[in-house]
């Protein structure tokens, strides 16, 4: 399956920085944030219509984001700079100190390792913070909604964003209450597809008819960014031990990928096969001598059926022999 994206336009970049936690305005707030990040060109917009003060408008010159990372990304928060506005029009806006959106409990933006058909459930109560002066008095300013949102990983495939980038890639199905509200339409979108690629970039798209299960739609946004920048690694030329990889995708359907490395000095005798249920032998991927060094291979598996599938890779050194097995999950 291939998700090509590759003619998208660019009509606003922000460019955003990861920063410490700790040097940031609203370190104290987000406490329990691991990472922020900042975002120079922030612009919010949201409903008070529970305030009887109609819609606000944040624009600030920086905002925080603040996530930790585990075994979830969770996402904390905004805190931003500059003060906002509690109405649209300008002449009659009530100013806000000090806007924050707080997310409590913090919301899962996506539960780790992704893996198909992983899905989990955000139920969380996203806030607006900030402060109104009132003749000199500060009055604390609450406004909320309790969201409720579902994310399915449902599919896997290839996906293509402009500049050329093409990326093994993920799919993520996201519904429900709240799940994002188009702030310049003043609409809600109940369904979002987030498409992730192993590089980091994405791409998001919101329909806002959840009926819709294939063919041809009408989309009400679509974002995207390009690949992460990581940092720079020292790779040693020659690996310090024998290691097969868990392939990618996983389950697969029909292609996938396996990695593994190769020790030693010289060159070593390297067999990778691929076998069913039975332990008979489906595919001979590699069988010759290979020197030291890391190594992907690709598997298709179209002429077989969907199933349990267990792929081993056997080498030898000096040492002794090496043999391990692992187990792929082929679906159609």
């Amino acid at each position: 399956m291939i998700w090509n994206f590759s003619g998208l336009n660019t009509t606003k970049s922000v460019i955003r920085t990861s920063v410490p936690v700790q040097t940031s305005p609203y370190a104290a707030e987000f406490s329990q944030a691991t990472l922020a990040v900042l975002d120079t060109a922030f612009t919010y917009r949201l409903n008070t219509g529970t305030l009887g003060l109609g819609w606000g408008t944040i624009k600030s010159s920086a905002a925080y984001f603040y996530y930790s990372l585990g075994d979830e990304l969770q996402y904390y928060g905004i805190g931003a700079i500059a003060d906002g506005y509690l109405d649209s029009a300008p002449a009659f806006a009530i100013p806000l100190i000090n806007p924050r959106w707080v997310n409590r409990p913090p919301s899962i933006e996506y539960r780790l390792p992704l893996e198909f058909s992983k899905s989990w459930t955000n139920n969380h109560a996203d806030s607006l913070l900030g402060g109104i002066n009132f003749f000199g008095a500060i009055i604390d300013v609450k406004v909320g909604n309790t969201d409720s949102v579902t994310y399915i990983v449902d599919a896997y495939g290839t996906l293509m964003v402009p500049g050329g980038h093409s990326q093994e890639a993920l799919r993520i199905r996201k519904i429900g209450k709240y799940s994002y509200v188009d702030t310049l339409n003043n609409i809600n979108i109940p369904l979002q597809y987030i498409f992730l690629a192993k590089n980091g970039a994405s791409v998001e798209v919101g329909i806002s008819d959840t009926t819709v299960t294939g063919g041809t739609t009408k989309v009400r946004y679509v974002k995207w960014s390009s690949p992460l920048p990581t940092d720079v690694r020292t790779i040693a030329e020659v690996p310090g031990r024998f290691g097969l990889d868990q392939n990618y995708p996983n389950p697969f359907n029909p292609k996938t990928n396996i990695g593994f490395r190769v020790s030693g000095l010289g060159s070593s005798w390297v067999k990778l096969g691929v076998y069913d249920m039975l332990g008979r032998e489906v595919a001979l991927l590699v069988d010759e001598s290979k020197p030291a060094g890391e190594y992907r291979v690709a598997f298709d598996g179209s002429r077989l059926a969907s199933g349990i599938y267990h792929y081993r890779l056997t080498t030898s050194d000096g040492a002794g022999l090496f043999v391990d097995t692992k187990s792929m999950i082929l679906i159609k």
